[in-house]
């Protein structure tokens, strides 16, 4: 196997991944995750807390259904990715 078979079976995993997470995403997940909201990131690194701190405050303002969309947006892209770009 070739890295390029390998970049694409990574991410058609992380893309059927993805949108599995996003087809189970509940209303219940996005409102637990609005209560513990950017509590601690448990990151020492300035640019993961930078950008931890973007997705949460993005995750956290929308409604459930938006941020089910995108997670499901996510997923479909990898598999596109995966499948017909790399």
């Amino acid at each position: 196997m070739d890295g390029e078979m390998i970049a694409k079976i990574v991410f058609i995993i992380l893309g059927v991944a993805i949108l599995i997470g996003g087809i189970f995403y509940r209303k219940k997940d996005h409102d637990e995750f609005n209560e513990g909201a950017l509590a601690g990131t448990g990151s020492d690194s300035l640019l993961a807390f930078v950008i931890i701190f973007i997705i949460g405050l993005l995750m956290s303002i929308g409604p459930w259904w938006v941020t089910k969309t995108i997670i499901m947006i996510f997923g479909i892209t990898f598999l596109y990715l995966g499948i017909f770009l790399i």
